[in-house]
């Protein structure tokens, strides 16, 4: 059950490997968000998609227990690790677009992503936000 997360964003809600993810994390709660987005997740599994006109326009993946969401078990996007902190996280990535002590954010102009490190006080990984460059 090998997923690159990050790729899923821009699929179709129907495409395999959308289809595969959701079955293999059991992402089985659905809230609904008229009249075109959807989030499927999984609380115990700490994965949420955000489904917009049958597209996936983001991921959210909780790297620790928050938020009423358990800790993703699976492997991190990008090459992140669940130990790593804010000066880690920027090491492996290179600068952030902008950062703060609490996010940093990441603009991958060649992939059409986006992405949010979420930080805690200890600067520990908290969750991430994958989703699409905005037009």
């Amino acid at each position: 059950m090998a997923h690159n997360i990050e790729d899923l964003i821009g699929l179709d809600e129907s495409s395999a490997d959308t289809r595969s993810v959701i079955q293999d994390y059991s992402l089985d709660e659905v809230e609904e968000d008229p009249p075109f987005r959807r989030y499927i997740g999984s609380r115990s599994r700490g994965l949420d998609l955000l489904i917009e006109n049958d597209r996936v326009l983001a991921a959210q993946v909780f790297v620790q227990a928050v938020q009423g969401f358990s800790a993703f078990s699976g492997d991190l996007p990008f090459g992140l690790k669940k130990d790593m902190n804010q000066g880690q996280v920027h090491t492996l990535l290179g600068p952030p677009t902008e950062f703060d002590k609490f996010d940093s954010k990441y603009l991958f102009q060649s992939s059409g992503k986006r992405l949010v490190v979420n930080f805690n006080d200890r600067s520990e990984i908290t969750y991430l936000n994958i989703g699409a460059l905005q037009d």
